[in-house]
């Protein structure tokens, strides 16, 4: 992953990606834990169905759909948030963080994440903006418009 603050790029080692998303899992093992246990008891059908429909796709693809099972004893909701922050985390090996700041107030003023194709450089698509890099038509749409700047104080 990479870090780009006000033009200053940081590249992010890939253990301390990985140190990131290991805090994440404890942070949703900690919000699971909290849950009353008639929510956690209606997460695990929802949970198993959504493995089960994985299970299902893997195998249409000639691949072993069985790899997506929790292991025994292990609770299936928090086996599919494993498996998607295994996802994300593959995903964020080819990310850019993009951060603007306005200077000496501590406030950001822009935060886009940005996917590179392996091996590209250059051209940035980022999510929630229409093309490219502070190319934002979000102000045509109707019930759009620019966001208030989010202060890191």
């Amino acid at each position: 992953m990479i870090i780009d603050i006000d033009g200053r790029t940081l590249q992010v080692p890939a253990e301390i990606e990985a140190k990131v998303f290991e805090q994440l899992y404890c942070m949703l093992l900690g919000m699971h834990a909290k849950l009353d246990r008639p929510k956690r008891l209606l997460l695990k059908p929802l949970a198993r169905h959504m493995l089960a429909d994985l299970e299902s796709e893997l195998n249409k693809l000639g691949k072993d759909g069985k790899m997506v099972r929790p292991p025994e004893g292990k609770d299936a909701a928090m086996h599919l948030a494993s498996l998607h922050l295994a996802t994300y985390q593959e995903c964020m090996k080819d990310a850019i963080l993009l951060i603007d700041t306005e200077e000496g107030t501590g406030t950001v003023t822009a935060f886009n994440v940005s996917v590179r194709s392996p091996g590209e450089t250059g051209r940035q698509v980022s999510l929630g903006w229409d093309q490219r890099e502070r190319e934002n038509d979000r102000g045509q749409v109707p019930g759009s418009g620019v966001d208030a700047p989010v202060s890191n104080v």
